[in-house]
């Protein structure tokens, strides 16, 4: 006795047919209709779904990744960027600073001394007209 088994798709039913090697025998027998289940346990995925699993893996490793360099980046801006500006930008501004401390300084005694110059001016001037108007 032969039996051959079809199965087009793992999850269908598989036809059996019993071929007898004498015609008279397979007279009386029909196909049968039996569900089998797969060789390999489903539980083993084949080496593409396998690929697959680890491609979607990493690529999910990867955008954690991507994800914690941007944040680090945002961080490095926030906080390290401003401390490196103000350490390289500290000299410059005190150097402006200075610089602008000496020219308010030199333009509001300039100024105060011209107001002086003239205060005087005019103290000396009425102070005379005062002398003159006594003689």
């Amino acid at each position: 006795v032969v039996i051959h088994a079809f199965a087009p798709q793992p999850d269908e039913p598989v036809v059996i047919q019993e071929f007898a090697s004498q015609p008279e025998e397979t007279a009386g027998v029909e196909a049968i209709d039996l569900p089998l289940r797969p060789a390999i346990e489903e539980s083993t995925p084949p080496a593409a779904a396998r690929l697959a699993h680890d491609d979607a893996h990493w690529q999910a490793i990867a955008e954690e990744i991507q994800m914690q360099v941007l944040q680090r980046i945002d961080l490095f801006t926030d906080t390290g960027l401003r401390e490196q500006l103000a350490v390289h930008l500290q000299p410059i501004v005190d150097r402006a600073s200075a610089d602008l401390v000496t020219t308010i300084n030199r333009e509001v005694g300039e100024l105060l001394r011209a107001y002086v110059a003239e205060a005087i001016e005019r103290e000396i001037e009425r102070w005379r007209q005062e002398k003159g108007e006594m003689r």
